[in-house]
């Protein structure tokens, strides 16, 4: 459980990875684009996602 009550789940094999409110809200996404093989089938998994506070990154996107 994160800091908002928020959960943080990783759909690993498919590259996805989504957060959820308790009333199931998804709230935030993101599916990996990397893709390879010859015909880009293969997706590369996620596994372990750490969540880094919006405060941390801000000035980076500045």
């Amino acid at each position: 459980m994160m800091p908002n009550n928020n959960v943080l789940i990783t759909e690993g094999v498919s590259g996805r990875v989504f957060e959820v409110t308790r009333q199931k809200e998804i709230v935030w996404e993101f599916l990996n684009p990397a893709r390879s093989g010859e015909h880009g089938e293969l997706i590369a998994s996620i596994f372990d996602l750490l969540r880094i506070p919006k405060e941390y990154v801000a000035p980076w996107l500045e």
